[in-house]
């Protein structure tokens, strides 16, 4: 913690993706397996915080974040 925000990160597992095909076939594939993470949380006023994400695999990248509020 450092003075209201807070700095993470690390390996991830990255599963698998898939397809659901009438109802109940499904196609899954294996796709990369190892990625990195790394966000940050930080503390605002009124009981609010927000966060920052970014995740990467070979694959490509996603970039997240999300507002909330404590009650």
């Amino acid at each position: 913690d450092m003075g209201g925000w807070s700095l993470y990160g690390g390996p991830m597992l990255y599963f698998m993706t898939g397809d659901l095909k009438n109802g109940t076939n499904y196609d899954l594939e294996h796709k990369n397996w190892f990625g990195a993470y790394i966000g940050a949380n930080f503390d605002l006023p009124n009981d609010m915080d927000a966060n920052v994400e970014i995740s990467y695999v070979s694959e490509g990248f996603l970039i997240g974040g999300n507002l909330g509020w404590k009650f």
